[in-house]
């Protein structure tokens, strides 16, 4: 196995300056390597939030990263650019047409965009009046989907709750009221 070790990285968000190259991104590793990053400068409130990323040009790729106090690791057979980030933020949703408050009998499903800016969207969860509902998910195009064929939406006043998670625990809540008739 081989080791990568980076010192004292410096913190923000993201970290342009300080970065683990090894060779090139194109040719992969024979077995997994450990690349290991150690901060001692960052509080430990922030190090919950911090995970090793790879660059591929713009694009970062999360790593499943484990921590142990001040020292992060990831395992990987790709060789590349490896960086220590920071996610401090929450993924965002925004649901395409609006319903607060308003009756929708006519629609069939509802329909959100989802995403997260840096380590990426681990989790969806969505409720329909205290009740767990299913949601489709489409990465490619970052929409999640819930058709209320599924016979939990009410007559009447509905309570809409969904909750998006990022891979590092950041949530978001998004909550509305709207109204349905079944009747045709």
């Amino acid at each position: 196995m081989i080791h990568f070790f980076k010192q004292k990285p410096l913190l923000r968000d993201i970290i342009p300056d300080n970065y683990l190259d090894i060779h090139s991104h194109l040719l992969p590793g024979i077995d997994d390597g450990a690349v290991t990053f150690e901060d001692s400068i960052s509080a430990e409130k922030d190090r919950s939030k911090m995970f090793i990323g790879s660059i591929d040009g713009k694009k970062i790729y999360y790593y499943n990263t484990k921590r142990y106090k001040n020292s992060f690791t990831v395992y990987s057979k790709y060789l590349g650019d490896y960086k220590l980030f920071k996610d401090s933020m929450p993924p965002k949703i925004k649901i395409d047409k609006k319903i607060g408050g308003k009756w929708i009998s006519q629609q069939n499903e509802l329909q959100f965009t989802i995403s997260d800016d840096l380590s990426g969207i681990k989790s969806y969860e969505g409720y329909l009046n205290g009740k767990w509902i299913l949601l489709e998910y489409e990465p490619k195009t970052k929409k999640l989907l819930h058709r209320f064929s599924d016979g939990i939406v009410a007559e009447g006043k509905n309570d809409l709750k969904i909750v998006i998670t990022d891979n590092v625990g950041n949530s978001t809540i998004f909550e509305t009221q709207f109204f349905r008739s079944q009747k045709p």
